[in-house]
């Protein structure tokens, strides 16, 4: 009988351990196990397969270390573990794989420093070993590997600077994920060099200095996450780099809360990219007017403004449009794009410096559920917001209001309804009132 030189088992219920006899497959080129739920260790007898080119057992629950035979397998091309429950240390006998292109190992309980061997693989493209429990500084000659595109050492304990020159020696990276480490010092000019980035994850580390002003060389940037960091050098020009990023017209994602960035908030958020999905700015010292009125539509799905800490912003929950929004230490009139987040269910408008009228488009937001205006707006309460059926709380106090109270609607619900501090109001006021104190 012929042997086979491919297995592909993968996305089915196989469950038990890896049987030992699977090593006498010697014509065996691709293993592909992935998302089973098989358990035990990974057998050590796979370096029988020397024509193998292909492991693939992400998605189970394997234990144990990474075989060090894995090591001599001379034609492998792709090795993944990732998102099992292998333990101990990288094999340093993985840099003997010349040939490798792909090499994750990610989502794993790996610990120790990362071996300088991986230096070796001089073809890879993928390296992901994120979500593990590796600690130490990442080899200086990992950086020389120019052939990577993905480079993924998220979410571990690594320490020290990430090199100046490091889109320079990694020209070809396209996703550099870096995040939830202990990173320090600034983050390299350099990166702009790397043209065809799409994706710069560095959040949750204590990266300062100014954030690059050259970023917007970046023209297929789609996702930048430099949240819970140390940047901005506490002066005017830190707020300056967002006006490079209106040239990455595929930005969707742009974090950038809870940092030392100080500055308004400049004219030109305005033409920041119309995919623009979620933009985070919270717990900085950002101020200034929300951008409106220019050439393009400035309405992210997902937005958060000023010094409050978005619940949630950790967690990375964000996949759809949000359902709450925050809005801080902003002037000016409230833009009438914020009726355009269909989905909001909680919006708090609290505590800024807008003027004028609450905007129609509020009509829209027929899922809200709370909506706070408070400390905030004159004129007159607009008889649309009666018809916000879903409404469950609405604080307009200490506003400047006048004319009449609607009455209609959510407003004939007093426990609900806040409207203290506004004197100049009558109708249902002190009804309402009362109620907000009681």
């Amino acid at each position: 009988m012929r042997e086979r030189v491919r297995i592909d088992l993968r996305r089915n219920g196989f469950h038990g351990t890896i049987p030992e006899e699977i090593g006498r497959l010697f014509r065996l080129k691709l293993l592909q196990l992935t998302n089973n739920t098989l358990t035990g260790e990974i057998p050590a007898t796979l370096a029988n397969y020397s024509e193998l080119k292909g492991i693939a057992f992400y998605g189970n629950q394997l234990i144990g270390k990474v075989p060090d035979e894995l090591g001599f397998l001379p034609k492998l091309l792709g090795l993944s573990l990732t998102e099992n429950s292998l333990s101990g240390r990288i094999p340093p006998s993985l840099g003997n794989l010349s040939n490798l292109i792909i090499f994750i190992l990610a989502a794993n309980n790996l610990e120790g420093s990362i071996p300088g061997e991986l230096s070796k693989l001089v073809s890879l493209d993928i390296f992901g070993i994120g979500s593990n429990k590796l600690s130490g500084k990442i080899p200086p000659v990992l950086y020389n590997l120019s052939s990577i595109s993905t480079f993924d050492v998220g979410f571990n304990n690594f320490h020290g600077n990430l090199p100046p020159n490091l889109g320079l020696t990694l020209p070809n990276l396209e996703g550099v994920y870096a995040e939830g480490n202990q990173f320090t010092g600034p983050i390299p000019v350099s990166l702009s060099n790397a043209s065809g980035l799409l994706l710069i994850k560095l959040g949750n580390n204590s990266f300062s200095g100014s954030v690059p002003m050259n970023f917007g060389r970046l023209k297929g940037l789609s996702r930048l996450y430099l949240g819970g960091n140390r940047l901005g050098i506490g002066k005017s020009q830190d707020s300056s780099f967002l006006h490079s990023l209106t040239n990455c017209s595929s930005l969707r994602v742009l974090q950038l809360g809870i940092n030392n960035l100080s500055g308004a908030l400049p004219d030109s958020m305005a033409n920041l990219s119309t995919q623009l999905r979620w933009l985070t700015l919270g717990n900085n010292r950002i101020f200034g007017s929300i951008p409106s009125g220019h050439s393009k539509p400035f309405r992210p799905h997902n937005i958060e403004y000023g010094v409050e800490h978005f619940n949630g912003y950790h967690s990375y929950q964000y996949r759809e449009a949000s359902k709450a929004a925050i809005f801080r230490l902003l002037s000016g009139e409230i833009p009438s794009w914020v009726g355009t987040f269909l989905s909001l269910e909680d919006l708090f408008l609290d505590g800024n410096y807008f003027q004028g009228l609450i905007p129609p488009s509020f009509t829209a937001l027929k899922g809200l559920q709370s909506l706070d205006l408070s400390r905030n707006l004159s004129g007159k309460i607009p008889q649309y917001l009666e018809n916000l059926y879903a409404l469950q709380y609405l604080n307009l106090s200490y506003n400047h209001f006048d004319d009449e109270l609607p009455k209609k609607g959510f407003f004939g619900n007093a426990s609900g309804v806040s409207v203290v501090g506004n004197s100049n109001l009558c109708g249902g006021y002190s009804r309402i009132a009362i109620a907000s104190v009681l």
